[in-house]
């Protein structure tokens, strides 16, 4: 009788692509080189003679686009090659900071960074292009290292056995998470398990969370409920979503609410707090609660706005906006207990009309004033 298979190893690190694994950029990228060709005569046209896409498997850098690109439009020449991947490079470097991340990548990186496992950003893009990319994300702090092309030559099957050294583990206690046939076929040449994300594989990295840490042997992270809500708006107390945007959404606390106009802004992306903020998070946070904190107050005649997020129980920030009238009998820290005091019956409820009003009036201040973003 046949032996059975031997357990998969215990993984004991992470290697993760970047473009479309992490952030969806590649659509970003085609658009920064389609710009930067266009500036020639049949230069758009050019690009489609010649290999641009790396994740074919083939051996493609922004250093032999535009090679070939000078090849094929003459007048690229008198310009360079060089310089065109300047060009490139910085159209992709004022993207990447605004590029919408895969659903669950930042909550990854931190459950990873968290649990003390080993984990590698893993990319073709080069080197120091790829660690500015990090940095913008704020994501150098999640990791042990990224790793891009190395500048005097190599792929990612380099940079998985780089990974395997620095944590003196096996190939086999490696996994690679991509989405090009380039990732499956680096992870096969270096020996690794490979999860893909997209396509015949996970729909993203909130799919693929679970497997990934139950292969590491750690327990699936509990529900994000701040997470939950976002996602169902119309399940929302008082009318739904007063505003929202790309990075933000404002709602009104859950029934039963302690206090009439207990509102919750919600980032949209699960980011813990304003340390893992991104640029362009970090530019608008202020605005954004200046803005809402300024359309309460007139909604509800406040003596001030009580403002406070711990992100503590949910690891995603949310922040508690509350009015604190003239003539309340509860002051300070206190008032953020009163919406738990009113689930439990010890005080009463504010009541569904008078939420509603809050909710109506700071909607229709925000629509005609936006916060400034």
């Amino acid at each position: 009788m046949a032996s059975p298979p031997p357990a998969p190893a215990v993984l004991r690190a992470v290697s993760l692509d970047f473009d479309d694994t992490l952030i969806e950029s590649e659509a970003m990228k085609r658009a920064a080189l389609v710009r930067v060709a266009s500036a020639f005569d049949g230069g758009e046209a050019a690009l489609g003679r010649i290999d641009t896409d790396s994740r074919t498997g083939a051996k493609v850098t922004r250093h032999t686009i535009f090679r070939d690109f000078c090849r094929e439009v003459p007048a690229a020449r008198a310009v360079g090659a060089e310089a065109l991947v300047d060009r490139y490079s910085q159209a992709v470097r004022e993207g990447i900071a605004t590029a919408t991340e895969v659903n669950g990548a930042t909550r990854l990186l931190a459950e990873l960074r968290d649990r003390g496992v080993p984990t590698f950003i893993n990319s073709a893009t080069p080197n120091s292009a790829l660690q500015d990319a990090v940095r913008a994300r704020g994501w150098d702090r999640f990791v042990s290292a990224a790793l891009g092309a190395p500048e005097g030559g190599g792929d990612k099957v380099d940079n998985l056995a780089e990974i395997a050294r620095r944590v003196e583990c096996s190939a086999a206690e490696v996994a690679h998470v991509g989405d090009g046939a380039n990732d499956a076929s680096a992870s096969q040449r270096f020996g690794c398990e490979f999860f893909r994300i997209g396509g015949d594989g996970y729909r993203d990295i909130a799919a693929l969370m679970p497997v990934l840490l139950a292969r590491l042997g750690l327990p699936a992270p509990a529900a994000c409920r701040i997470c939950e809500k976002n996602s169902k708006p119309d399940a929302l107390p008082y009318g739904g979503v007063v505003w929202s945007s790309s990075r933000w959404m404002l709602l009104h606390a859950s029934k039963p609410a302690g206090v009439a106009g207990h509102l919750m802004l919600h980032a949209r992306r699960c980011v813990v707090g304003p340390a893992d903020f991104t640029d362009c998070e970090a530019a608008e946070f202020g605005p954004v609660l200046r803005r809402v904190s300024d359309a309460l107050q007139a909604a509800t005649s406040a003596k001030r706005i009580y403002t406070c997020f711990m992100s503590e129980s949910s690891p995603h920030l949310h922040v508690h906006l509350v009015p604190r009238l003239h003539d309340a009998d509860v002051t300070g820290f206190d008032v953020f207990q009163l919406q738990a005091r009113a689930k439990s019956g010890a005080v009463a409820a504010a009541g569904d009309d008078a939420c509603r009003a809050v909710v109506d009036s700071v909607r229709a201040d925000l629509a005609a004033r936006p916060p400034s973003l």
